[in-house]
Parts: C-alpha cells; structure tokens; sequence
C-alpha cells in the first residue's frame, strides 16, 4: 500500500441544515507521497502533464446519499482549468468486493488562484454523491487527467483533505 495517512472528516456546526461528517476517510494510495506547505499542512500533489491519483476507503456508518468533498490549493496563480474524474467501487456490508469500478464522467474546475484553500464537490460533478447503506465500504479514486487536452492548469493540484457529508 503506499500512502498511509488518516484524512479526518469534517463537519459543521451541527445545526440541521448542516451537512455532518459520515465517517472517517484512510488514504490507501497515491502516485505521489504527501508533502508539507511551509505552515505544515500536509498535501499529496498531483502534478501536470500526468494522469495521476489519489485512492482512498471509506467505512460508512449512515444509510443514504453521501457527498466526497476534496479540498485543494493550487501550485501557481492562472485561470486555467483542471481536469477531474472520480471513480468508486461500493462493496456492500458482508460483501465480496468483485463488483467493477465504476467509471465516473471527466469534469473540469477553474481554481484561478493558488493563495486560497477551494473544494470540489456535488456541485461539480454528481458523481460525487453515492447512495450508500451503513456498513458499505467505498474505495475512492480521484484521479487528475494531466494529459487530458482540457486540463490547461500547469500548476500542482494539492489534495489537501477529503470529507464525506450527509446532509
């Protein structure tokens, strides 16, 4: 396994029309190592000119829809775009993990700057949210399309944290 770091899940304040943390998220593998900024926030990197990724697990304790949201900061300032996909695999509690992966569908975001931390989420693309049954445990992959034509960003991209929520 490469990667082994734990990527707590966030939260809100808790009022209703919050969204909540579902669970905890474990890094499982990546192209690259983490890294730190100078202030020591830990970020794994996926850099241009590459189809690079990030995979993940995630053990679900709710039944329902949950949405990934992945916090990132870009390298270098441009208007530029990035080229996502975000692929899963959902094995069922007590099931055995021979279903495929399911592709999800390329999409793009336009950071336009490199001082603040963004985040991708179901607004982004839909594929971000799964119906999931508690005890599920999903593998994630968020993988950058580097040599994808409409990948324009020279930049890294710098996944900084990666949160489930249920509304």
């Amino acid at each position: 396994m490469g990667q082994s770091i734990v990527v707590p899940g966030g939260g809100g304040s808790g009022g209703a029309s919050t969204p909540q943390s579902v669970g905890t998220i474990w890094v499982v593998n990546s192209t690259n190592a983490s890294s730190a900024y100078a202030n020591g926030l830990r970020y794994i990197k996926m850099i241009d000119g590459a189809t690079e990724f990030v995979e993940f697990q995630f053990l679900s304790v709710v039944t329902g829809n949950v949405t990934f949201v992945f916090s990132y900061a870009m390298s270098s300032a441009t208007a530029n775009s990035v080229r996502l996909r975000f692929d899963s695999l959902i094995v069922t509690a007590g099931g055995n993990p021979t279903t495929a992966v399911t592709t999800g569908t390329a999409f793009t975001v336009t950071p336009g700057s490199n001082v603040l931390v963004q985040e991708v989420d179901s607004g982004d693309s839909a594929n971000l949210t799964l119906a999931v049954t508690a005890g599920d445990i999903v593998y994630g992959y968020l993988t950058r399309l580097g040599t994808d034509g409409a990948d324009t960003h020279t930049g890294d991209f710098r996944l900084i944290d990666i949160r489930a929520m249920a509304a």
